[in-house]
């Protein structure tokens, strides 16, 4: 089966605006436009992990009262639900 992947939004707005003709660059206006565009997709990609772990706290519990997460930082709840493999699988990266 194969692994079917989602589009985040920036990415999904980069291709299009390419796709469609918008962006035209120079040479020199490609390396700033790469970083510029890295940096959103950064930036996305810590919004998707910290929502998610926003969910998981706010369920009480975490998924089915399986983790007793209360007292525990962000860093180490966002590590023991996975959170970067999630983001990994969900959005193929």
């Amino acid at each position: 089966m194969e692994n079917k992947t989602s589009m985040t939004a920036v990415e999904w707005l980069i291709r299009n605006l390419m796709l469609n003709g918008l962006i035209r660059l120079t040479k020199d206006q490609h390396k700033l436009y790469k970083e510029l565009t890295d940096l959103a997709k950064q930036m996305e990609k810590e919004q998707i992990m910290q929502a998610r772990l926003d969910g998981f706290k706010v369920s009480g519990e975490g998924f089915n009262g399986e983790y007793p997460y209360e007292g525990w930082a962000d860093d180490g709840i966002s590590n023991s639900i996975n959170n970067e493999k999630y983001y990994n699988k969900t959005y193929g990266k």
